[in-house]
């Protein structure tokens, strides 16, 4: 995944970008002057070669011996509920959630209609008990 690698080439183009502003431009530039000087004073090496040398291999290492090792080991534990996160969360928000909060816009008529037909079904039925009825004032109730 190269995440210590990306993290660190994040950095230096936040640097790169930070040189740019004249207000910090100065104290940035003295940052790095005062950092080459040291590095150049005690191990003989400017910034540059720190960095192909040194900084990059040692994230390198980083990224495929700790950090992706890491990332997979997470992945395996949360891979099944990230699996199931669909029929745990998604699925009864769909079907629950967002009929009950869009259905006032007229959004989910579905449901509407499927009231309206066992409306329909129900009058039917009274219509077809009250008519097979020998005495149609006289009707049982229908719950």
């Amino acid at each position: 995944f190269d995440i210590a690698q990306n993290v660190y080439g994040t950095a230096k183009n936040v640097w790169a970008w930070g040189k740019t502003i004249p207000i910090i431009t100065t104290l940035l530039g003295l940052t790095e002057t005062i950092a080459t000087k040291v590095l150049d004073t005690t191990i003989h090496m400017d910034l540059p070669a720190i960095d192909e040398n040194g900084v990059k291999s040692q994230l390198k290492k980083l990224d495929d011996d700790i950090v992706t090792p890491v990332i997979m080991a997470v992945w395996k534990i949360i891979e099944a509920a990230v699996a199931k996160g669909g029929e745990i969360v998604v699925k009864p928000v769909l079907t629950e959630v967002l009929p009950w909060v869009l259905g006032p816009l007229g959004m989910f008529d579905d449901k509407k209609e499927e009231e309206e037909e066992k409306k329909k079904k129900m009058a039917e039925e009274k219509k077809a008990m009250t008519d097979s009825s020998p005495t149609p004032e006289v009707v049982p109730a229908l719950n």
